[in-house]
């Protein structure tokens, strides 16, 4: 009996979809093949490249192939065609069944569809509208802070002006009281001046009235010795 391989490839085009056949050629070759953009017979070519999932080097892989397909007629797409819809794991199952050699071994572990190779329009939109939120959020904090920053300095602002505004007004204070003392010194030398003035005054008037009346009399005794 002649060695071959039997494989199971997937695309994320076809989601829960599988292709599963046998090739003489190794696994990475039959891959490349399938992917050969350039290659007019593959007509079945879709848009995102196919990837291997389980590769197994057997003997007869042709009946092997064959014992596949019979399990999996139920879930066989078109009966002319070897793609079959369905979960890997199951896949798995039945290559473990095929004596042979593992070339490429699923580990149970990797995604049945490859949806993270096929992308979602309404997750990429919603992603999208994440990421705005995201940066309308990052946008709106930024000016928290910013409005935070001014409000911060126009207080310092303001707090630095009454400051110095109370200052100003403890200095203008002092003024005012300084000026008082003044005008009430002066309010006092004023009085002390009209005092002065007055008593002036009435010795004017006093030493006047003393200088009339000794001419008068000065005057009378002339007068009388002249008679």
């Amino acid at each position: 009996m002649t060695e071959g391989y039997i494989y199971c490839v997937s695309n994320a085009s076809m989601p829960s979809i599988f292709n599963i056949g046998m090739s003489w050629m190794p696994p990475d070759k039959r891959l490349d093949d399938m992917n050969n953009s350039n290659n007019a017979r593959l007509l079945w070519y879709p848009p995102t490249p196919y990837k291997c999932k389980i590769a197994k080097k057997v003997l007869d892989p042709l009946h092997k192939t064959a014992t596949i397909y019979k399990l999996l007629e139920q879930y066989r797409i078109n009966p002319v065609r070897e793609f079959f819809r369905g979960s890997i794991k199951d896949v798995k199952v039945l290559f473990d069944l095929m004596d042979g050699e593992y070339c490429i071994d699923y580990d149970g572990n990797g995604c049945d569809n490859d949806n993270d190779d096929l992308e979602d329009p309404t997750n990429n939109f919603i992603n999208k509208k994440k990421a705005d939120l995201q940066r309308l959020n990052e946008g709106f904090e930024q000016r928290k802070a910013e409005i935070k920053i001014a409000e911060e300095r126009i207080l310092d602002c303001i707090f630095k002006k009454s400051d110095t505004l109370e200052n100003d007004l403890k200095k203008l204070e002092v003024r005012i009281a300084n000026k008082k003392t003044e005008l009430s010194e002066i309010n006092d030398l004023v009085e002390e001046r009209k005092i002065a003035l007055a008593n002036l005054t009435n010795d004017i008037h006093a030493y006047c009235d003393t200088r009339i009346s000794r001419d008068q009399h000065t005057q009378r005794d002339q007068i009388i010795t002249e008679y």
